[in-house]
């Protein structure tokens, strides 16, 4: 958790105790109660792609944690907070079923649409992460999108080169949603083994780079390696996995949507 996470967790806990005790002026009461919901309303940051595109390999290295389930039934898996963990299965009917603990693929019942796995990572108490297999048949895969403009404060689209596909399936969502897009090449270093990074860089900045805000080359296999439960044992590698550039970035702007909320809080 960042400084700044820190610093927002605790003037809402400050504002909180405000508003409780009455010492917030009438004139500022509404204003006060909305910041409060933006400050204690996690940022949700969905990351989307194709089956096996390395979208579980980056959300690992975000939360600094693997014990993040993989469910390959839903087409998507949300990931909130809480103090114990326990999964929340939606199925076709639109019903509700609990599962105690971290649920695995066996857990999963055909036909279930969407996860929300809740775990007690300090990280997820901020940002609030989706995980979300686009699917190949046009009506699924309209319903998922629906779902990803809808839900997302934050996406990113992950896949290992750059294809035309990709770039279609993008140029689908709503502008708002876009203009707080990333796109994560996520095996760089099998890239940069073959020789092909730099065409790929070449080819974003010529057909793809303004659809996104930006694009990061992330070796996420190698970065993994880099951390040693949940902190970084090897920020040599963790930088030349491309791992320092992409959570800056993504640190930077989930913070953004609340500078000026806190800077609010400190004139009530």
């Amino acid at each position: 958790m960042t400084i700044r996470q820190t610093e927002a967790m605790e003037k809402a806990r400050l504002l909180r105790a405000a508003l409780a005790s009455g010492r917030v002026p009438a004139s500022m009461l509404r204003s006060a109660q909305k910041l409060l919901t933006v400050l204690e309303t996690p940022v949700q940051v969905t990351v989307l792609g194709a089956r096996g595109v390395g979208k579980s390999s980056l959300i690992s290295l975000i939360l600094g944690d693997t014990t993040a389930p993989r469910p390959e039934k839903s087409g998507i898996l949300q990931l909130g907070y809480s103090e114990s963990s326990y999964a929340l299965v939606k199925d076709e009917r639109g019903s509700d079923v609990r599962l105690n603990g971290v649920i695995d693929a066996a857990d999963v019942p055909k036909g279930a649409f969407e996860i929300k796995q809740f775990l007690p990572l300090p990280s997820l108490k901020t940002m609030r992460l989706a995980d979300v297999t686009v699917p190949q048949d046009t009506a699924s895969r309209e319903r998922v999108l629906s779902w990803v403009a809808e839900q997302s404060d934050l996406a990113i689209w992950c896949t290992p080169s750059l294809q035309s596909e990709d770039l279609a399936t993008w140029m689908s969502l709503p502008d708002a949603l876009k203009d707080h897009g990333f796109l994560a090449l996520t095996k760089a270093d099998v890239l940069q083994r073959d020789g092909d990074l730099s065409a790929q860089i070449a080819r974003f900045e010529k057909d793809f780079a303004e659809e996104f805000l930006a694009l990061y080359p992330i070796a996420t296999k190698r970065a993994q390696r880099a951390l040693d439960q949940g902190r970084i044992s090897d920020p040599a590698l963790w930088d030349a996995a491309g791992a320092g550039r992409f959570m800056s970035a993504l640190e930077r702007h989930v913070a953004t949507g609340r500078e000026e909320a806190l800077d609010y809080v400190d004139m009530i």
